[in-house]
C-alpha cells in the first residue's frame, strides 16, 4: 500500500499535493512506473527513482531500480576510468 493505493487517507483526496519533489523528475518517474520501463541517463536520475520508490512504500520498483541503479553507476565509472584516467594527476 502507498498513497496512490491502499487505505491512505490521500486515496480519498481528488488532488494529492506532493512537497520536496522536483516536479520533472517526479513526473519522469510516474511515467517509467506507467510504461514499465525504467533507464536512466545518470546517477542521479537513478538515485532518484529510488528515493522516490522509497519514500512512496514501493518496494516492488525499488526492487526493479535497485539494480539499474548498479548497472548505472558501474557504467559511468567505467566511462569514467577508461575516458577520463589520468594516473599522473
Amino acid at each position: 500500500a502507498n498513497i496512490f493505493y491502499g487505505p491512505y487517507l490521500e486515496k480519498n483526496q481528488e488532488v494529492n499535493e506532493i512537497n520536496d519533489v522536483d516536479d520533472e523528475k517526479f513526473v519522469g518517474f510516474l511515467k517509467s512506473i506507467h510504461r514499465k520501463k525504467f533507464e536512466f541517463d545518470s546517477v542521479q536520475s537513478a538515485l532518484d527513482s529510488l528515493e522516490y520508490s522509497d519514500r512512496f512504500l514501493m518496494p516492488n520498483i525499488a526492487e526493479k531500480v535497485i539494480p539499474l541503479t548498479e548497472c548505472t553507476i558501474m557504467k559511468m565509472l567505467l566511462n569514467g576510468f577508461s575516458l577520463n584516467f589520468h594516473p599522473n594527476l
